[in-house]
Formats: C-alpha cells, structure tokens, sequence
C-alpha cells in the first residue's frame, strides 16, 4: 500500500558512497534505530503498527509508535556522491488515516525525525 504522507530529499556531498553509508547507518544506530543496508541502499524503520492496530490512536504508547520509514540510496557523481532519502510513514490500511489529526501529526513528526538524521549526517562536512 502506497504511503499517505511521505518526504523526499536530494543531498549532494563530498564523501564517497561508502563513507555516506558508513556514515549514516553509524548514526542511525546511535540514534537507536536498526538500519539495513543492501549495496548502496540503506532503510530503516521505527514504530509498531502491531500496537497502532490494538489502541488506534487513543492510547500514549500507540501514539508514540505510529509506524514509519526511510529509504536512502547513495550514488557516485565524480568525487561525490548523490544521496536521496525517502521518508514515508508505514501505517497501512488504516479507517480514516488520512483525515486522523494524530496520525497525520505522528507520521510527519517520525518522517521529519527521520530526515533529520540524515540531514545531520549529510551537511556535516569535516
């Protein structure tokens, strides 16, 4: 299913493509998060739609776990690199999600989290 709110970026830095994933999936980790890399692909992901579908959006804990993700691939340009990111939140089918004020709040609070990492990491040259 297709993702009702979602963000996308384009970053161009002066790291190779290996320093850029080394880079991010490190701070992603610190960060708390478990990122997956696959050549020059990196997803992470963050939330439980497991509790989102018990609780809905009523309870604090379902609130604060509204599913989403992020998706970056790295590309060589010269001596630097291409990065674009993708955010996306990952609730699903969901009755009403796109006219759910939590939701829509959650899932873009998590998506700008998201991006921001890799923002952090993206525009720190050293």
């Amino acid at each position: 299913m297709n993702p009702i709110y979602e963000k996308r970026e384009i970053f161009v830095v002066g790291y190779s493509v290996e320093e850029v994933l080394t880079r991010l999936a490190g701070q992603l980790r610190a960060s708390g998060y478990r990122p997956r890399r696959r050549k020059t692909t990196i997803v992470v992901e963050t939330g439980s739609n497991a509790l989102l579908r018990m609780f809905g959006t009523m309870l604090w804990i379902s609130r604060r776990s509204v599913p989403a993700g992020m998706t970056l691939r790295a590309y060589a340009a010269g001596a630097a690199s291409i990065v674009e990111v993708h955010a996306y939140d990952k609730v699903g089918w969901f009755v009403a999600a796109d006219t759910n004020p939590v939701l829509r709040e959650r899932s873009e609070e998590n998506i700008r989290s998201l991006i921001g990492q890799a923002q952090a990491v993206l525009e720190h040259q050293d």
